[in-house]
């Protein structure tokens, strides 16, 4: 048993490392909360991150990007309400903040998730829409092939006026669960996102002729290697679904 913190946001675990990742706790100034689970039955406190905060989500990765100075490193990126914040973690007693990016849209930085050659991460914003900061449903892009100075966010625009939660990254693929507009799947490559751009190429909606930012429909969504999804929807459950995507080709 594991008693260091109580409630939690969340925890995101490094399958590579063997770290658990606690988020939004009332330790570490609510930031990153460190626990050694490489032997499950016995989790010990390995270190905090506190220095920026309040961590609302995070994804941790040995680095692979292009980024030499840190390949290697055990590397996470919070979504940090206001700001998107990267820390080195390879030494869990020092954890250091390597960058702290913002853009002028912000109403609260929800999750984001890395694509898989650690050069792009992609998040959103659930306050933005409500704020009146955007006017339809946007999910950011951020080049983050320099870990301490990551390229300014640039916005994407959907067609729906939906918010946005939480997004994860297949392949070429960005799986987003936006609320109400239900599962949305979103093709990219290297060229598109460095323009800023994403092509919706399917999507299930949970909550039919709804098209509002509101707080209703689908909450998150899983993945399995053998391409069955499932979308948890608030009031209406669980869709297992089998997308295919060789039809969006």
């Amino acid at each position: 048993m594991y008693e260091e913190f109580g409630n939690a946001h969340n925890v995101a675990i490094n399958t590579d490392t063997g770290f658990a990742y606690a988020v939004g706790t009332d330790t570490c100034d609510g930031g990153l909360h460190m626990v050694n689970i490489q032997e499950p039955t016995n989790p010990t406190f390995a270190g905090c991150a506190a220095e920026d905060g309040y961590v609302h989500d995070v994804e941790c990765v040995i680095d692979q990007g292009r980024d030499g100075r840190f390949r290697g490193d055990e590397i996470c990126f919070g979504s940090n309400e206001d700001t998107v914040t990267i820390y080195d973690v390879t030494d869990k007693a020092n954890p250091v903040v390597l960058s702290k990016t913002t853009y002028p849209t912000f109403g609260y930085t929800h999750q984001g998730w890395l694509t898989p050659d650690h050069r792009w991460f992609l998040f959103g914003d659930e306050l933005d829409d409500l704020l009146g900061n955007v006017d339809n449903t946007t999910t950011y892009i951020m080049q983050v092939t320099k870990l301490d100075q990551p390229a300014q966010v640039v916005p994407f625009t959907h067609s729906t006026r939906t918010i946005d939660h939480n997004l994860y990254i297949h392949g070429s693929y960005v799986f987003e669960a936006n609320y109400v507009e239900g599962l949305q799947i979103l093709s990219y490559d290297r060229k598109s996102l460095a323009a800023g751009q994403l092509t919706r190429e399917a999507y299930f909606d949970v909550v039919p002729g709804v098209d509002e930012a509101v707080f209703g429909g689908a909450w998150s969504n899983y993945r399995f290697d053998s391409g069955t999804t499932v979308v948890s929807a608030i009031e209406s459950g669980l869709f297992v679904l089998l997308p295919d995507l060789s039809l969006s080709k």
